[in-house]
């Protein structure tokens, strides 16, 4: 098995965005399990498909971006070559996403979410 590399630069901003993104996420859980348990079940599964409708029109919208891009361009692409780094990613920045969940979803639970989005 491969030895994880060191952080970079990159991997901490990459990790700290990972943990606001998994920590909005959280509250939006939170919040949405709330509506659920309070009786209006019926209003978090219409929020619900709406986002996996908006998720599912991003996924068309970025293949018909890629289709239009291989027509623009037939010959393709070239990306700058970028020294690839060694070994696999550090466990701090795959851990970030899951950690921000979770400490969102705890925060949701402790009555700190509308503090935290007035924040925004």
């Amino acid at each position: 098995m491969r030895q994880r590399r060191e952080m970079t630069n990159e991997d901490w901003i990459s990790a700290a965005c990972n943990v606001a993104m998994g920590a909005f996420l959280g509250l939006a859980i939170n919040g949405l399990l709330q509506i659920f348990l309070s009786g209006f079940w019926q209003l978090a599964v219409v929020i619900a498909a709406l986002c996996a409708a908006a998720v599912l029109v991003l996924v068309l919208f970025d293949g018909l971006l890629g289709r239009l891009v291989d027509r623009l361009f037939p010959s393709g692409v070239r990306s700058p070559r970028v020294p690839r780094l060694e070994g696999r990613k550090p466990l701090l920045r795959l851990l970030s996403v899951p950690a921000g969940l979770v400490a969102g979803f705890g925060l949701g639970q402790a009555g700190l979410a509308d503090p935290i989005l007035a924040m925004i």
